[in-house]
């Protein structure tokens, strides 16, 4: 069921028009309000961010608020979900994992509330809560990592830790105020990966040469 009015609706329509207020219309994207069992917040091809009434109602301000939103919408910015920012990848290049989507999302949002006005420590109250949550419930490595295993538990959940993710965000607000943008830091990982691919091509290529040289001998 949707809100269609109160106080979570007219907090998620402020909160959207407010981190959306220098883009044109047709760029624009709509939060819709849900009843839900769960605190969660998602989005899918077309203009629209769902948010759960039992989210909101855990989010103590505004500015909560707004990170759960911008990271939805910086998933469609960042080309993440089908649609008009949607990005087609290089042949042979693999999009980013998905934990690395969900870092690149959450260090997009601190940037379009910063950009809005809403001061960033109250927007990573979003992470602190959520990090609570899985205390509470008895999820330490959900919090803090898997010592024995942080890679894998990280691919399996698809997000880092989220005491980790907090410090990610916590990073890019200083590069931020610095200059630093999730564009070029975007960029710079790109070319690390297309290095690191021509790499192992010519290594791959240097490889398959040796061999047909040793075969070419040995046939002569």
């Amino acid at each position: 069921m949707i809100e269609r009015e109160g106080w979570r609706v007219e907090r998620a329509r402020r909160v959207t028009e407010r981190l959306q207020a220098a883009l044109p219309e047709h760029e624009r994207f709509e939060t819709l309000v849900i009843h839900a069992d769960q605190a969660n917040a998602f989005t899918g091809p077309g203009r629209t961010i769902f948010i759960t009434h039992r989210l909101l109602d855990q989010l103590p301000d505004e500015a909560a608020a707004a990170f759960v939103i911008a990271h939805e919408l910086a998933h469609h910015h960042l080309g993440h979900v089908p649609g008009r920012f949607a990005r087609t990848w290089p042949m042979f290049a693999p999009p980013p994992v998905s934990h690395e989507r969900e870092r690149h999302a959450d260090l997009h949002a601190i940037e379009l509330c910063m950009g809005a006005g809403y001061a960033p420590e109250r927007c990573l109250i979003a992470l602190q809560i959520l990090d609570a949550l899985f205390l509470a419930c008895g999820d330490l490595e959900a919090s803090l990592g898997a010592p024995h295993d942080p890679e894998g538990d990280i691919a399996r959940r698809g997000y880092f830790p989220s005491r980790d993710r907090i410090a990610h965000v916590e990073a890019h607000v200083a590069a931020y105020r610095s200059g630093a943008r999730i564009v070029n830091l975007l960029a710079t990982e790109r070319a690390a990966v297309d290095r690191r691919r021509m790499t192992n091509a010519v290594a791959a290529i240097g490889s398959i040469a040796a061999t047909a040289v040793l075969l070419l001998f040995r046939r002569r």
